[in-house]
């Protein structure tokens, strides 16, 4: 079996993306020719000739102890942690906080992008109890909201009621825009000698 080897790391364009694709790339071709089975020198010696000199002079600025530099893992792990952005845990709360249902927005659309943004809050073990008041405070449905705030629900619960409400909403829509019951107009007939000796007839 002989596996393609993969290209060099680019470091034009985006760099996260260029990393993302070379480790699936590498690890793949490491499973392929077991490169656990050789040493740490030969790991090494081989990741840095696969990834490529510029990736190497990266490597170099990096200012890498022995230690580090010696295993293939701790090597990768540098250069995740480098181009890895910085979270701003401030701006990512902010988000969150600012999250509010838009006006012709779904329930659902709504929700799932609250979640998103709470995954990046550190949040802890409070992350479901906040994302339930991000919830309650940002719908746009304020009947549903003066509901919400009359008894403290879980999130599980918040969620189940909003669901129901937007359903049972889009379900009167369709009953009224789409089965509207047509009448006949009643004409009474008016009985004359004439007409109604021809029915008698």
């Amino acid at each position: 079996m002989e596996l393609r080897v993969p290209s060099p790391l680019e470091l034009s364009g985006s760099l996260s993306e260029n990393w993302k694709r070379f480790k699936e790339s590498y690890k793949n071709y490491s499973i392929g020719y077991e490169l656990d089975a050789k040493s740490d020198a030969v790991q090494v010696a081989i990741f840095k000739n696969i990834v490529g000199e510029e990736a190497c002079e990266l490597l170099n600025t990096l200012n890498l102890s022995e230690a580090q530099s010696s295993k293939v893992s701790n090597i990768i792990q540098a250069i995740d942690s480098y181009i890895k952005p910085k979270k701003n845990l401030v701006y990512s709360r902010f988000l969150f906080n600012s999250r509010c249902q838009q006006e012709s927005e779904e329930f659902e659309a709504s929700f799932l992008s609250v979640k998103k943004l709470a995954d990046n809050c550190d949040f802890g073990t409070l992350k479901a109890e906040l994302s339930r008041d991000r919830l309650v405070v940002g719908i746009n449905n304020k009947t549903v909201q003066e509901r919400l705030l009359g008894e403290e629900f879980d999130l599980d619960k918040v969620v189940k009621i909003c669901r129901s409400v937007e359903t049972g909403k889009q379900r009167a829509n369709e009953v009224s825009n789409g089965n509207q019951v047509h009448y006949i107009k009643y004409q009474p007939t008016t009985f004359t000698p004439t007409n109604m000796a021809t029915r008698m007839g």
